[in-house]
């Protein structure tokens, strides 16, 4: 069976809840009670990529036995090689980042702008990946497309720089999640597989996040096509508990909302193994 992970964002709820706000360790214990094998990091869980909150936090995954990586976020060369050298320290041996650039709301001058100093800047983040032997994963984030990121990352030519690939995501720049899935697959380093009721209103995308299998964003055929094409990388689980315009939803709301996720992943598992 490929191996499962869980992102910090499926219980964003739970680690950001005003009352009773959980950390980065409950979380790893969360996925070792889900039978989960690694977890991943979104940046707003790190409390500010505090390096001695993170030291810890890969001393317990190593503990424990889990793989983990970490979020970075943009391009900017002097914050990822500090981000870089410290996943390194740490055990991430994947980083993932993306420009952070809702396509819908940038100009596309601004953004072909952008996309040239993400290659100037991600080219010399090269080296420092390949120094301290961690991935930099470029990602697509309502941003890029799968052809924009395999051009980027052909431009840079790196066993280093590789692609974090959102099945969701890619709805949200007008692309078939299957089809941009399948379009990365020579240069994948993560996956990110989610689930949300996606629609277009006014020019404007609107996202409901969902159990796995309720939405639109074909996980099981995203599934079935990871599963056989890089069974070696680990699939992160993301499961976005929100209502349309962020509207946050409860806490037993969101436990819900993964426990259905798991067993609806799971319950593929027989499916690709009848089919392999």
């Amino acid at each position: 069976m490929v191996k499962l992970g869980l992102d910090s964002f499926s219980y964003h709820i739970h680690l950001e809840d005003q009352d009773n706000p959980r950390d980065a360790f409950w979380l790893i214990e969360k996925t070792l009670e889900l039978g989960l094998n690694g977890c991943s990091f979104n940046p707003r869980h790190l409390r500010g990529w505090d390096e001695e909150f993170i030291r810890s936090i890969g001393r317990f995954c190593r503990e424990k036995g889990l793989y983990f990586e970490l979020g970075g976020g943009g391009s900017d060369f002097s914050r990822l090689s500090k981000r870089i050298r410290l996943a390194s320290e740490v055990g991430a041996s994947i980083m993932h980042t993306f420009i952070s650039c809702e396509r819908y709301k940038v100009p596309d001058q601004q953004r072909r702008h952008l996309i040239a100093s993400t290659i100037e800047n991600i080219q010399r983040l090269a080296d420092v990946a390949e120094c301290f032997g961690v991935t930099l994963a470029l990602g697509n984030h309502e941003d890029l497309t799968s052809e924009e990121i395999a051009d980027i990352l052909d431009a840079i030519d790196s066993p280093y720089i590789k692609a974090c690939v959102c099945n969701a995501h890619a709805m949200s720049v007008w692309e078939d999640p299957l089809e941009a899935v399948r379009t990365l697959l020579p240069y994948l380093a993560t996956v990110r597989l989610k689930d949300w009721k996606h629609y277009w209103q006014e020019g404007i995308p609107i996202r409901e996040g969902c159990p796995m299998g309720q939405g639109n964003a074909r996980v099981a055929e995203v599934y079935a096509l990871l599963r056989k094409s890089v069974p070696h990388i680990p699939i992160l689980l993301e499961i976005p508990t929100m209502g349309p315009g962020h509207v946050v939803y409860s806490l037993e709301e969101e436990e819900r909302n993964v426990l259905s996720s798991l067993h609806y992943i799971r319950s593929l598992e027989p499916i690709q193994q009848g089919a392999s």
